[in-house]
């Protein structure tokens, strides 16, 4: 019997055009911790495996109403990436590596649309 991926967390992205403003207001007003900063984006733990990430919006990753991308965290990307495919799921890409944010990750969409990374975080202190 084949053995369904483990998923080591949950990560919530959400867009901004003020990260300052939405950062003190995550960390400050909210009281969460930030976890690691990534300069354009800053990572606020919200329980022992879940997380929010508050990134600057850019033309492809706009602030708007409902916008949202959920990160499953593993470290078996490629794992991942294969079984999916293997069950006829398209991605939107084979995994990569993103070194400006320490991470390697590749990107569906589910059923409703919505944007879903499957992602390893390189930098083994990033949550510390």
């Amino acid at each position: 019997m084949e053995t369904k991926p483990v998923f080591d967390g949950f990560v919530t992205f959400i867009y901004t055009h003020d990260l300052e403003r939405a950062a003190t207001f995550y960390g400050e007003s909210l009281g969460l911790r930030m976890v690691h900063d990534e300069g354009p984006a800053r990572i606020f733990r919200i329980s022992d495996q879940g997380y929010l990430g508050v990134c600057m919006a850019s033309d492809e990753r706009p602030s708007v109403p409902g916008g949202i991308c959920l990160s499953l965290v593993t470290d078996d990307v490629d794992g991942v990436y294969g079984r999916l495919v293997d069950a006829g799921v398209e991605t939107l890409g084979a995994p990569q590596s993103l070194p400006q944010f320490g991470i390697y990750s590749f990107f569906l969409r589910d059923p409703d649309g919505h944007l879903v990374e499957v992602q390893r975080f390189d930098d083994p202190g990033w949550k510390d």
